[in-house]
């Protein structure tokens, strides 16, 4: 996995410096070998994604999180990655918890297949 850590300027604190396209991924938040916490993605961009999970974060806390992206082509093919990234902020969403996260390294196909999600 070819993985790059994005720099200060490529994500600024503006949540919303990049296009998103709503969704319907699975996530899992890792918490531990072989220990994971479900959680779905709502909304998506290259700079980051938008969780829904039962949970609650801290701002700023650092979370590595599995993906898994269908191809908008073909959606029963589906890319599994792991990304690291920072809480954004997070809000109450009925009895679920809205997780804003900020990728802080994620690999070059992983950014490739989420352009073409939002592009499309």
């Amino acid at each position: 996995m070819d993985e790059k850590p994005l720099s200060a300027g490529s994500v600024a604190g503006n949540a919303r410096e990049h296009e998103r396209v709503n969704v319907n991924w699975r996530a899992r938040i890792v918490v531990g070998p072989n220990q994971f916490l479900d959680a779905k993605v709502i909304n998506a961009s290259v700079g980051g994604v938008c969780l829904l999970g039962d949970h609650p974060y801290r701002q700023g806390t650092s979370l590595q999180v599995a993906l898994a992206i269908p191809t908008p082509q073909d959606r029963t093919r589906i890319h599994f990655t792991e990304v690291q990234a920072k809480v954004a902020y997070q809000v109450m969403n009925n009895h679920s918890f809205k997780i804003g996260l900020q990728f802080t390294a994620v690999d070059d196909a992983t950014v490739k297949l989420i352009k073409q999600w939002v592009w499309s």
